[in-house]
């Protein structure tokens, strides 16, 4: 990271939540940073978190909202 700015967080949303481990299964094999794994989170989204070289955060989630609703 350069200087002191803060990390640039992205949302990336996906169409399931297998699509969601599929990524994890595909980033954790080319030895990306998981910040924390794939999970069902009580705010209804599946997601993981994964850095990049320069320390940005990427939130890959499925809203499952509309499952439960």
């Amino acid at each position: 990271m350069h200087g002191t700015a803060a990390p640039v967080v992205l949302w990336l949303n996906l169409e399931s939540r297998d699509a969601v481990d599929e990524l994890h299964r595909a980033w954790s094999a080319s030895d990306a940073r998981i910040v924390s794994p794939p999970a069902s989170k009580p705010w209804k989204l599946h997601e993981f978190t994964a850095a990049d070289p320069d320390g940005n955060l990427w939130r890959v989630f499925y809203d499952f909202a509309w499952e439960t609703a």
